[in-house]
């Protein structure tokens, strides 16, 4: 059984290593997922000083053991933080919390000579480490599911804090059973968590190799394959387009549409009895511009016609109502893009050329 155990103990370190290496080569340079490589390479450090613990006589580093566990819980929690609130600045108070193992490791032989007769001493010593791991992951379980947006982030933060309250309830079990004297079960029970902690790891590097996306800026990726233009699926020749663009034109100088202010792309493509979609591909590629700005400058048009013709005093709320403009902010960047005047200024050297 011993033996099995320390097999399945140097399983868990190499996967741990794995992924560590994995987060290194792969995962993008941002904190929060150094932070999740840190984990992964303490865990990997952890389970090796249990191998060492069982096959080196007289040990002395189980001390190192708990320092390495009171980190899980904080580095959880600032994992969670990165990915949730999308916080990049650590708080270091944090990583006060393994102190109290240290301590206990500075002492524990003293400790344990004053403590002798009670078996239970591990057991007791280790509750406090347990208690604020497990403090840390009901804050980050918190965080995760009070979070508005749901994404596979979220659900792979899920996994990851789920196993370790698990693995929690797990291991104060294997302790209790092991201070009360029940050595032999105590293994059984050891040798289930290490499974489930395999298992756990198994998950994690199954998880990075089937979504790589987790670790990989999906905007980026994205953003690096070329793209075809921007009309390159809609079926027009340059014989239709010329088409469209001269019973447009005509449209506009005939009927002129455009002083009415209702009218929009989906009247003019009822009007012309072409797909929306074709009027709007035709003056973006044709002239460089979109449909409202089309529609707009014909009505710039008519209302320097109007200032330039009228000698009477004339309202500028009357022209751009005239012209089918109905927001006067609208009417006055339409007409500024146009001419590079304001229609007030415009008129007023129009009335000192008269």
């Amino acid at each position: 059984m011993e033996i099995l155990i320390l097999v399945l103990l140097g399983m868990v370190v190499v996967q741990s290593l794995l992924f560590t290496i994995f987060l290194f080569y792969n995962a993008k340079r941002e904190r929060k997922f150094r932070v999740l490589q840190l984990l992964t390479l303490i865990v990997a450090v952890h389970f090796s000083n249990l191998i060492l613990g069982r096959i080196i006589p007289d040990y002395v580093g189980f001390g190192l053991s708990w320092i390495l566990l009171s980190t899980y819980g904080p580095l959880i929690y600032i994992y969670t933080r990165c990915f949730v609130k999308g916080i990049t600045a650590i708080n270091y108070i944090h990583l006060l919390a393994p102190l109290y193992p240290l301590f206990l490791w500075c002492f524990t032989d003293k400790l344990h000579r004053e403590s002798s007769s009670d078996q239970y001493f591990d057991f007791w010593v280790s509750l406090p480490i347990y208690g604020v791991f497990l403090v840390y992951l009901v804050l980050s379980t918190h965080m995760v599911y009070s979070a508005k947006e749901a994404s596979i982030n979220l659900k792979w933060l899920k996994y990851i804090i789920l196993s370790f309250l698990f693995m929690i309830v797990q291991h104060l079990t294997v302790l209790f059973v092991y201070s009360s004297g029940q050595g032999y079960l105590g293994n059984v029970l050891y040798i289930v968590e290490i499974i489930y902690m395999l298992f756990f790891v198994s998950g994690m590097v199954f998880t990075a190799m089937s979504k790589p996306t987790i670790f990989v800026d999906v905007q980026k990726v994205l953003d690096s394959i070329p793209r075809p233009p921007k009309y390159f699926y809609t079926k027009l020749s340059e014989k239709e387009a010329d088409s469209i663009l001269n019973r447009l034109d005509k449209l506009m100088a005939e009927e002129k549409p455009y002083l009415d202010s209702s009218q929009n792309l989906q009247s003019i493509s009822q009007k012309l009895d072409v797909s929306k979609r074709y009027i709007s591909q035709v003056i973006n590629e044709r002239l460089n511009k979109n449909f409202k700005e089309y529609i707009n400058e014909y009505r710039i048009n008519d209302a320097i016609v109007i200032l330039n013709e009228s000698e009477d005093d004339i309202r500028i709320f009357e022209v751009m109502y005239d012209v089918g403009f109905n927001s006067k902010s609208s009417f006055n960047q339409a007409f500024k893009r146009c001419t590079g005047m304001t229609p007030t200024d415009y008129r007023e050297s129009v009335l000192k050329r008269l």
